[in-house]
């Protein structure tokens, strides 16, 4: 549950991302409505279905006695908001280039599936050899990982996260998003 549910949200975010304009162009007949507001949409839709579902399979296996609760609701929620960040980050930036660009969307799948073994969702960074880590940490998402999983099991396990590095990195995403998608609206045709 603290691996793969924040790597469904991510896949789900940046799949989601791809042509959203295109597809809901039609939309911004309504002067109220911004190209950012489609995409925001497509996100607060995602993490909520997200968190619906780690909701019901806690209470399930917390039924069952399989799940217990976080031990540091703190810093386990701080991991999430990080997983959605980086998440909705990528969704920007993937989002607007897949509008300008074609190739995009043919290179999201293989690129996900890339992302999978160094994103953090299959394994603990105190698993890996001390040259590696320093490397994994790179990965903003590997960082959340390690925040939900802390915050989940607390002080019985060693986790590695840096906050400063994956606030900046999580921002710079952000920002980079922002940015493309102002500028995407002069490529986009609205029929």
């Amino acid at each position: 549950m603290t691996g793969y549910v924040p790597l469904v949200l991510w896949r789900h975010i940046v799949f989601r991302s791809v042509h959203c304009f295109r597809s809901n162009a039609h939309l911004l007949y309504h002067k109220q409505l911004r190209m950012l507001d489609l995409l925001v949409a497509r996100f607060v839709l995602e993490i909520s279905g997200n968190a619906m579902a780690f909701l019901v399979v806690a209470f399930i296996f917390g039924a069952a006695g399989l799940y217990e609760p976080p031990k540091d609701f703190g810093l386990f929620y701080l991991g999430w908001l990080f997983a959605i960040l980086y998440s909705a980050g990528l969704g920007l930036i993937i989002g607007c280039l897949s509008e300008k660009y074609e190739w995009v969307e043919k290179l999201v799948g293989p690129a996900s599936y890339f992302q999978l073994p160094i994103s953090g969702a299959f394994f603990m960074v105190d698993w890996l050899p001390d040259h590696v880590r320093k490397l994994a940490l790179l990965v903003p998402s590997v960082n959340s990982y390690e925040m939900i999983r802390a915050g989940q099991f607390g002080p019985g396990i060693r986790v590695h996260y840096d906050l400063a590095y994956t606030t900046l990195a999580c921002s710079a995403l952000i920002v980079t998003g922002l940015i493309m998608c102002r500028q995407v609206h002069k490529h986009l045709v609205i029929t």
